[in-house]
């Protein structure tokens, strides 16, 4: 009798959340994909990378709608000077992440021949080109590396920054040494 009253109980399964994890995941990702592509003037970027160096690269990238990045790295004074277009993708993994699919500057540094970037047989510089998202602000992403842990930032760029990335003026600083 007891077992077939607590069996005949009416139990409501409330779920915490309005929506979906599918729904939210969605929402995530479309909010990350506004703010990475409606940044007018593009993104500034700083990448510390986990090698014996510990060296921190700059970057610069403008993000659109069709999941295309371009970009200028000051890597060298070629990357400084010249843009290079990627592909990027937003997926959910464990976390929204940010993967960048395409070979570019990003992938230079993560390169495992010593050869492309002086860094180790089959480390390069222990750097990262796909990222999850740590936390963000309105003009600030925080990312982390999904292999390596590299620790990248992105600001929002002002037009000022944005003219000075396109007239070649991150290659002036290729003189000064890499942040330590």
């Amino acid at each position: 009798v007891v077992a077939a009253a607590i069996s005949s109980c009416k139990k409501e399964d409330k779920s915490v959340f309005d929506k979906t994890p599918d729904e939210r995941l969605k929402e995530a990702l479309d909010g990350y994909q506004a703010q990475l592509s409606g940044a007018q003037n593009g993104w500034k970027g700083l990448l510390r990378v986990d090698s014996a160096r510990g060296a921190t690269y700059s970057f610069y990238f403008k993000f659109n709608n069709e999941n295309r990045v371009v970009m200028l790295s000051d890597f060298d004074s070629l990357s400084a000077v010249t843009l290079k277009e990627s592909s990027y993708r937003l997926k959910g993994l464990q976390q929204p992440s940010l993967i960048f699919d395409t070979y570019s500057y990003l992938h230079v540094l993560a390169d495992p021949d010593p050869n492309v970037n002086g860094g180790t047989l089959g480390g390069g510089l222990f750097s990262d080109f796909e990222f999850y998202f740590d936390s963000n602000t309105a003009d600030t992403i925080k990312l982390v590396g999904r292999f390596n842990g590299s620790k990248m930032s992105l600001v929002k760029a002002t037009k000022t920054e944005e003219d000075a990335y396109n007239s070649g003026q991150l290659a002036a600083g290729l003189n000064i040494n890499k942040i330590l």
